[in-house]
């Protein structure tokens, strides 16, 4: 799968579907989003491990549905303190950034 994407990508690039622009941005999403997910995964499995071996500590497997529910609420907040506090603030003379594009894509970014 990997490879395929890899093939994908760079015909898209070479064929300038894909600005380098756009890669850049985004890699830095792909990496904004896979890596939390990434040392959330490890954590997990850490903390499974350590109930399931019978070592006293770690947390029921019940108790693994609130997961991705704080996930998605703290996606929800930075997605809020971006566009309503962080880029109103770092863009202030420019009243149309939040809703252009280029804010919307920053803002995703950022959160």
């Amino acid at each position: 799968e990997l490879g395929v994407a890899g093939c994908i990508g760079t015909a898209c690039v070479q064929q300038q579907y894909v600005t380098p622009e756009m890669v850049r941005a985004l890699s830095k999403t792909i990496f904004t989003v896979l890596l939390p997910m990434f040392i959330g995964t490890n954590i997990l499995k850490t903390v499974t491990a350590a109930s399931s071996s019978g070592g006293g500590g770690g947390v029921k497997r019940s108790a693994f549905i609130l997961v991705p529910l704080l996930a998605l609420s703290q996606s929800a907040i930075l997605l809020w303190i971006t566009s309503k506090v962080l880029l109103p603030l770092m863009f202030a003379e420019d009243k149309d950034f939040p809703s252009s594009d280029l804010g919307r894509t920053l803002t995703v970014t950022c959160s």
